[in-house]
């Protein structure tokens, strides 16, 4: 079969306008067309139209799903244990009443000590989480492998033609010709086919090789100190000692990370793909979060990279997934954009996120590095933590750091994903001089494991996770800090000391809206901690994405997936609201007494969403 080798770029705005008339003029649809138009996306349509006999076309081929809830059941016969049992155990033992009532200077010399006393207790719980996971990933692994090798087998897909087979979702990635298409779409276990677009993965610019970068490295004082200050994980890693224990975290990069870097020896790291030490920017990233002076020290690390042939970026993430990670940073942009349409494999990031309990932290990117202002590819992904970048001005100081102008952050109106969601140091990181969002994205992932060290079993909640991080931002840009949300900054730059404030005081909520519901409602008790306060609701994407259609604007298309925010006072006082479109979180900065405080998301479109969703609330 003839390899088709156009590189279709990510980002290319496509529309398909079907007519179809019966009866007047004798115009008819045949069931294929009817079945091609339900089940393929309008740009694989529209490539289909251009291919000559016998050319082909890389695609996905989706399946039925395997249910969340089935593998969950077996996770839970298998452990012993069920996910609210893992949480009442950490209630029992990690709850603290003195923090949750002392106020931020008590907590200054609480948390330390806090930590301390309860450290073998958090072993414990982190304990029973890893556990989980791992059994999670091996059952869902088998239902997955065996499904998609049967269903390739029964629905004729040529294996000589496949370039990835999912062990983590129900997909394949071959390349067919128009006729082999036909053939496959009428298949009732297939949902729907989409184009699979080869990209260019782009990490940062100044990319100097391993040994410039080691030559100017010696240890942690090959660190500046204006990024982690910026971030207060200066006083979380150090002052705290919050350093990631306990903790696994994978790292996905264009080249591969060299273990054996004087800031990465003592570091607990594994790499999974084969050396090619070509170019240092995956060892920076590394560096950043668990390096001699990094975030997260003491964090189990995991790396691989695209740069193996042959691979496909979903191939390597479902690597770190085996590997039993509960974070992944993501510092690369898959492809550039002159759109902001919402695609493919962001739809896979979003079903592999919500499926197997994984957060991914991905960095917005460059304009210098992509050509434009428009985040790059993946970024738009609703369950991610998608990081933008601050300039440090003056190193020694954080009270000048504003917006960098070099950072990605449009996403066009309302037609993709509110991103960025927050923001790190995007220069002053390292000494080799090396600048980008790609730098700020890992001292987020930092920050998320410290969290997650904190509240082990948050690993299953990571609409919560990211809540957290987002309710601890500072508003440090030009943008009004009046705004919870902004089009540049999202919520502001991460502050790691709130983050495990929020974390450690149960600053935080859980809650599920049922099908058909059109709004949730909840009481939190709110104590004033400073002026004024930040509120956030994160929401999880459950849907597979063979529910939604590619490059239709946004995920948002059928009615479901926004919410607007409402924060009122036990006397009905509106406090604040936010609706920022097309978004999967909505912030509010308010001022308040302590009070008990009603919490409002309401759907944002008329008809109620047929599905559940599950809340996070997080204040500060």
């Amino acid at each position: 079969m003839k390899t088709y080798k156009k590189i279709i770029s990510l980002i290319v705005t496509l529309s398909l306008f079907t007519t179809l008339s019966v009866g007047t003029y004798g115009n008819s649809v045949t069931a294929l067309e009817l079945t091609k138009q339900k089940k393929i996306s309008s740009v694989l349509l529209k490539e289909m139209d251009g291919l000559k006999r016998n050319e082909t076309v890389p695609i996905y081929v989706e399946f039925e799903d395997i249910g969340k809830d089935f593998i969950e059941q077996k996770v839970d016969e298998q452990t012993g244990m069920t996910l609210t049992q893992i949480e009442q155990l950490e209630d029992k033992y990690l709850n603290s009443e003195e923090l949750k009532n002392a106020s931020n200077e008590e907590l200054d010399t609480l948390l330390p000590k806090y930590f301390k006393e309860t450290e073998s207790k958090r072993e414990y719980i982190q304990s029973l989480v890893n556990n989980r996971i791992m059994t999670e990933r091996s059952i869902a692994k088998k239902l997955y492998d065996k499904q998609n090798e049967e269903y390739v087998e029964q629905i004729g897909i040529d294996k000589t033609d496949i370039e990835f087979v999912s062990s983590y979702s129900p997909m394949v990635i071959t390349e067919c010709t128009e006729n082999e298409i036909d053939d496959i779409v009428v298949q009732s276990k297939v949902k729907s086919i989409d184009i699979h677009e080869d990209v260019q993965i782009v990490p940062e610019e100044n990319q100097i090789s391993e040994t410039e970068a080691e030559t100017t490295a010696t240890s942690a004082s090959s660190y500046t100190t204006a990024w982690k200050s910026a971030i207060s994980a200066d006083i979380t890693t150090n002052t705290i000692g919050i350093k990631g224990d306990g903790v696994t975290v994978g790292v996905l990069d264009k080249y591969t990370v060299n273990a054996s870097h004087s800031d990465l020896v003592d570091t607990n790291i594994t790499v999974l793909d084969k050396p090619n030490y070509a170019i240092a920017h995956g060892t920076k990233v590394t560096r950043i979060l668990a390096g001699s002076n990094g975030v997260v020290p003491e964090a189990k690390i995991y790396t691989t990279s695209t740069n193996s042939t042959p691979t496909t970026p979903e191939a390597e993430i479902e690597r770190l997934i085996n590997s039993g990670v509960s974070l992944i940073n993501i510092s690369l942009a898959f492809g550039e954009r002159n759109n902001d349409y919402y695609n493919q494999f962001e739809k896979w990031i979003d079903h592999v996120s919500y499926k197997h309990d994984v957060l991914i932290v991905i960095s917005a990117g460059n304009v210098s590095t992509l050509g434009n202002n428009i985040v790059g590819g993946g970024a738009l992904s609703y369950n991610s933590l998608t990081v933008g970048g601050i300039n440090t001005m003056k190193p020694e100081t954080s009270s000048d750091d504003v917006f960098h102008t070099d950072t990605c952050y449009a996403n066009g109106d309302t037609l993709g994903c509110a991103k960025p969601d927050c923001e790190a140091a995007f220069n002053d990181v390292l000494k080799e001089d090396w600048n980008g969002t790609s730098f700020a994205a890992p001292a987020v992932t930092g920050v998320c494991a410290q969290v997650l060290q904190t509240k082990p079993s948050l690993s299953f909640r990571n609409f919560i996770t990211k809540a957290i991080i987002m309710a601890s931002c500072d508003r440090k840009g030009t943008e009004s800090y009046a705004n919870g949300l902004t089009s540049k900054e999202g919520s502001g730059v991460v502050n790691a000391q709130k983050a495990v404030i929020i974390a450690s005081t149960n600053r935080y909520e859980y809650q599920i809206k049922f099908p058909y519901a059109y709004t949730l409602d909840e009481n939190i008790d709110y104590v004033k901690r400073g002026s004024p306060s930040k509120l956030v609701v994160c929401w999880e994407i459950h849907s597979s994405p063979t529910d939604l259609e590619h490059l239709s604007g946004s995920a948002s298309s059928r009615g479901c997936y926004n919410y607007d925010l409402s924060v009122y006072s036990s006397k009905g006082t509106l406090l604040k609201e936010s609706n920022i479109a097309n978004s999967s979180a909505e912030a509010v900065v308010f001022n308040s007494e302590n009070d008990t405080l009603e919490v409002n998301c309401h759907n944002y479109y008329d008809g109620a969403p047929d599905t559940d969703y599950e809340f996070g609330i997080a204040w500060y």
